[in-house]
């Protein structure tokens, strides 16, 4: 987005130059130009205001987040490696948006992609691994320390009190989990 209001600006602001160099009165045309970049200095700003309403808060991303990482938990305890593997690339997806979409957090002390690197990324790994092999012990395993790292960078970003379990019930009583 910041590069389509940059670039409008640039070839606006180009063109009004162009043409300003050409026209026989100056005065007339600076007014013209000063018209112009109020305008799109109002256009950019309104740009960034629409951007910023428009970006959904770290909470609902978070919220999808917990849904896929649930949705993963009742899947392996059903044995739905091919629902397994669908929840598993949609929590990978759900970090990349996260850390694309802030990269900088106010009050991280660290770039979002570093906290998924070092907390989410090695068990997400583990987990394609295993669940390819549909080794149900070991993604067991690897989905008990996706669910710490989710608590390690909870208290690491100070937040300690969001506690992520592994779901012992599912809240989604119009999807079936078990494996046909």
């Amino acid at each position: 987005m910041n590069s389509i209001k940059y670039g409008l600006s640039l070839f606006i602001s180009t063109l009004v130059i162009f043409q300003s160099c050409n026209a026989p009165d100056k005065t007339q045309e600076n007014k013209k130009v000063n018209a112009l970049q109020t305008r799109v200095d109002s256009l950019i700003k309104r740009v960034d205001s629409l951007e910023k309403s428009a970006l959904p808060g770290i909470g609902p991303l978070m919220l999808i987040l917990q849904t896929h990482h649930t949705k993963l938990g009742l899947a392996l305890n059903k044995g739905n490696w091919q629902l397994a593997d669908f929840e598993l690339e949609e929590v990978e997806e759900d970090f990349i948006r996260l850390s694309n979409l802030y990269p900088v957090y106010p009050g991280f002390a660290s770039p979002t992609e570093q906290y998924v690197k070092t907390y989410i990324a090695p068990s997400i790994e583990q987990l394609e691994e295993f669940c390819d092999k549909k080794d149900t012990e070991k993604m067991r395993r690897s989905y008990k320390l996706l669910t710490a790292g989710c608590n390690s960078c909870h208290r690491e970003t100070k937040h300690p009190f969001n506690v992520i379990i592994e779901p012992v019930q599912s809240a989604f009583p119009d999807q079936k989990f078990e494996n046909e």
